[in-house]
């Protein structure tokens, strides 16, 4: 674990006896928020009062909480209720990877629906849904085809799950977590796209001395020929072609994954230049 989510672990068990204290009342929704969840997010996972927002009013409701980047961008929207809201359908304690729509969760069915209406005003791609003993986080959108209710949460059933597996849940919760998208990573590992581990990339020589080299002969030669030869065989144009050549399989949604993880670690490397 990094020195963050040690120091966030620290002080969740620091504050544990007074959560769990909370936990055991009959609070609303109101006190569950300020008594419960504000105290997660700005004193254990280190949220910056700025970057959150509450009580937002859209077209059906009121959005409970909105975390934001450092720019003010949306990243997730938090959909709260009071302590004890979910019966949830299985004694297990554990951390589990679930159908939004299975009968484990049926209780939360409806706060996960109100979460997606509030993530889709809001643009954003995370929502959660909450009672403070509780913890549900989900993809509010999908590029794949899938149905949103198909797709799986990772949900916490416990303060002692969360105690437990904090360094999952400080992957989805955290600003760490959402500015490096740890959550879409721990998301991917839920319904089974793992990634393979990369490869450390060495330096053989001093960056400055990078350069392109020169095409010779051979290589122009080459490049026209294969550009030839593929182009009698694939076509951008024929989509029938398209159609009856692409089958998606799961190698090549890891593959997706795989490059979309390159990709995500290319822009988190960039920096400005002034």
């Amino acid at each position: 674990m990094s020195a963050t989510i040690d120091e966030a672990a620290q002080r969740l068990m620091g504050l544990q006896a007074e959560i769990s204290a909370q936990l055991t009342k009959p609070l609303n929704e109101a006190d569950t928020r300020f008594k419960v969840l504000d105290r997660f997010l700005l004193e254990v996972l280190g949220w910056n009062v700025d970057n959150i927002d509450t009580e937002e009013s859209v077209t059906s409701g009121f959005v409970d909480y909105t975390l934001n980047a450092s720019d003010g961008r949306p990243l997730a929207v938090i959909e709260a209720k009071r302590v004890g809201k979910f019966a949830v359908g299985t004694a297990s304690t554990k951390t589990s990877n679930l159908t939004l729509k299975g009968s484990v969760l049926k209780s939360l069915l409806g706060p996960v629906k109100q979460a997606l209406r509030y993530a889709s005003l809001k643009s954003v791609p995370i929502a959660i849904v909450t009672d403070g003993r509780s913890w549900l986080y989900f993809q509010a959108n999908r590029r794949d085809g899938l149905p949103v209710l198909d797709g799986k949460g990772i949900f916490f059933p416990s303060l002692a799950a969360v105690i437990v597996d904090f360094p999952r849940f400080h992957d989805l919760l955290s600003p760490e977590g959402f500015s490096n998208r740890l959550g879409q990573v721990q998301l991917n590992r839920a319904e089974g796209l793992v990634a393979s581990g990369e490869e450390d990339q060495v330096i053989v020589s001093p960056p400055e001395q990078a350069h392109i080299h020169k095409r010779d002969a051979l290589s122009q030669d080459a490049s026209l020929l294969f550009s030839q030869f593929f182009s009698t065989i694939t076509s951008d144009s024929d989509s029938e072609m398209l159609t009856k050549c692409f089958v998606e399989t799961s190698e090549s949604r890891k593959a997706d994954l795989e490059i979309q993880k390159i990709a995500q670690k290319l822009l988190n490397g960039i920096q400005s230049i002034d």
